[in-house]
């Protein structure tokens, strides 16, 4: 898939069209093309390296994948020209592939790493927001202390002890009511008997 990587193409054709050629093959195989239809798309592609990428070099050179998006540049430069509909079309296809559950395994594997006796969901769920915001801003250093996040480290005691309350009551509420629901059950299996009884 690199050979829809604008920067590779402006390596030239000798590079990007065998691997072209490899995510063809596997389009073939899957039924999702025809050889015929590969040789169009393999012409086309050689075209459109020629024509657009030499004449747009800096733009594919220079492509910033974490700001630009592929399929916005390959859509404004292919979409609406005939001369590359076939290739427009297997570009459109092969960007719509779905990626699986990859970024959800790195979670699991991450989880895993963390993964320690008596963590609560609650603890995984904080942990791993915590990650993902200090891999997002590029590493621990770059975090920015700022006054609500000092003001929020510092209460977190009281936050716990709050939280600690509230799961107590909910447990002691949740025996109070599996009592009444026993003693409830009780009196009418007593009724029942009461009634046997009577008759």
């Amino acid at each position: 898939m690199s050979c829809l990587d604008p920067r590779q193409m402006t390596t030239g054709k000798e590079a990007c069209i065998p691997k072209l050629k490899r995510c063809l093959q596997v389009a073939v195989e899957a039924k999702r093309l025809t050889e015929d239809e590969c040789d169009v798309v393999v012409r086309q592609y050689g075209l459109y390296i020629d024509e657009v990428v030499a004449k747009s070099m800096p733009e594919y050179k220079f492509f910033n994948v974490a700001e630009c998006r592929v399929d916005s540049l390959f859509y404004e430069n292919m979409s609406n020209n005939k001369k590359y509909d076939w290739l427009w079309n297997v570009v459109r296809m092969f960007l719509l592939l779905s990626h699986g559950q990859a970024s959800v395994e790195r979670g699991f594997s991450v989880n895993r790493e963390m993964e320690a006796v008596n963590l609560q969901e609650g603890t995984y769920v904080a942990q791993r927001t915590i990650c993902d915001h200090i891999h997002s801003v590029g590493g621990l250093m770059n975090v920015v202390i700022s006054k609500s996040l000092l003001a929020a480290a510092s209460g977190s005691r009281q936050r716990y002890q709050m939280d600690q309350d509230r799961k107590k009551s909910l447990k002691v509420a949740t025996q109070e009511s599996m009592k009444r629901k026993a003693d409830e059950e009780e009196l009418t299996l007593l009724k029942a008997k009461k009634q046997r009884f009577s008759l």
